[in-house]
């Protein structure tokens, strides 16, 4: 039975969340999120992690998450902007792997 009161306190508080959020013209699925971790074990600690039934609620959470990311995807939008995406894809790599060199280099002495 505390699964369940858990799992109403949660299910309170992220539409809560959602509702507040889209009073101020931001997203819906921000606010949720926000208010799950306000509830949950990283700030707060009402909703506790190790539950059974929580953490399938969280994985099914995360897949309809991202499919309904991906379904507001605007392909051609996408293609547009994959330019300047794969510049800075390479840029996170490029440079911490230069820097990281030349910082071995001069910092460890033969």
């Amino acid at each position: 039975m505390p699964e369940l009161n858990d799992l109403l306190i949660l299910m309170v508080v992220v539409w809560t969340a959602g509702k507040i959020f889209r009073s101020f013209h931001l997203p819906i699925v921000f606010g949720e999120l926000v208010g799950g971790v306000i509830v949950g074990p990283a700030l707060l600690g009402i909703v506790p992690a190790d539950s059974e039934v929580i953490k399938v609620i969280a994985e099914l959470g995360i897949f309809f998450l991202m499919l309904h990311s991906g379904l507001e995807t605007n392909p051609e939008e996408l293609l547009k902007a994959s330019k300047k995406s794969i510049f800075v894809a390479l840029g996170g790599v490029l440079l911490p792997f230069v820097g990281g060199y030349w910082a071995a280099r001069f910092l460890v002495k033969p």
